[in-house]
């Protein structure tokens, strides 16, 4: 069989050199922490969009382990089954240790151990999971679109006050920081835009908090903090993703993602695309890689645009 032939029988997809315009469809799904990235360096975030393996870090496995333990142990689940269940999720090797960061598995397995404490002695006698149609408010997928763009976000837990019937999202965070201060996450737009989205599936409820669980690796402690959202700042919150989607409009039609050095080290690590950045795109990303389709069975609610800014001015009224 000539080489011809013998690649003609492999069932693979055609391979396509770069193309700016087929580019665009990798720019169009937004996320918190993407828009991050997008502030850091847009050139950065432009290039990553190619990158689709994500390389996992102590950092990212120890608050995923911890914040899903967190909203289990909320949802209801007992100690032990928590702690096996960050066992299973658990991403990198068990023995891999941040000494300087204090984080491990080991110590990812102290922090749910106190929040269980943290949870059963004080939060739980105030609060308990909202339930939605008849099923708790739990790992919601939710989605808007915006024009072409998709802002999706996924919440790990609401929960319902047991005597205002206040709403609160969880948000869980962890820092390496001694000492942990609201206004480290007081002004959070990740859980502002989860409070828009919930202004839409339970629009009986106006008044919305969210409850900042920040775990200090350092002091080994919780810290809560409660933070109410007013009905302006969730307005606000539309507004501004708007602007993001016209910056980034902006900078594709002039094909140009500015550069920033404030992002080229980032919790001790070397960008990976330090030195090369300022290459062509063509030359760093010569062939398109393959973009799935959304799964869009993740979603519980997704909406547009126009029906959260029709709620906000429902709201108002």
């Amino acid at each position: 069989m000539d080489l011809t032939n013998a690649l003609n029988s492999i069932d693979t997809k055609p391979v396509k050199l770069w193309d700016a315009e087929e580019a665009k469809q990798f720019y169009q799904r937004l996320s918190f922490s993407s828009l991050n990235d997008f502030h850091t360096c847009p050139r950065m975030w432009q290039l990553s969009r190619f990158k689709l393996q994500r390389e996992t870090t102590i950092h990212t496995a120890f608050g995923h382990c911890v914040g899903e333990a967190v909203a289990n142990i909320a949802g209801g689940m007992e100690l032990d089954d928590a702690i096996f269940a960050a066992f299973a999720g658990w991403e990198l090797d068990f023995f891999e240790e941040q000494t300087k960061s204090k984080k491990s598995f080991a110590m990812a397995v102290d922090a749910i151990k106190s929040f269980h404490m943290l949870w059963e002695l004080s939060l739980s006698d105030q609060w308990e999971v909202l339930l939605v149609d008849g099923k708790p408010a739990a790992e919601l997928g939710l989605r808007v679109l915006v024009g072409g763009y998709a802002y999706r976000g996924f919440v790990d837990l609401v929960l319902k006050n047991k005597y205002t019937g206040e709403i609160a999202i969880l948000e869980c965070k962890t820092t390496g920081a001694k000492e942990a201060v609201e206004a480290m996450y007081g002004n959070s737009n990740q859980s502002l835009g989860y409070a828009v989205f919930l202004d839409k599936i339970v629009p009986e409820v106006s008044s919305y908090q969210v409850l900042h669980l920040v775990y200090s690796t350092s002091a080994r402690e919780w810290h809560v903090f409660p933070v109410h959202k007013t009905i302006l700042r969730r307005a606000n919150w539309l507004r501004d993703l708007v602007y993001e989607v016209r910056t980034l409009e902006m900078y594709q039609e002039d094909d140009a993602f500015p550069m920033r050095g404030s992002g080229c080290v980032s919790y001790g690590r070397t960008c990976y695309w330090y030195g090369i950045c300022d290459n062509d795109t063509s030359e760093l990303i010569p062939v398109m890689p393959v973009l799935e389709p959304e799964d869009d069975s993740k979603y519980h609610y997704t909406f547009t645009l126009d029906e959260l800014i029709a709620q906000q001015l429902e709201n108002s009224l």
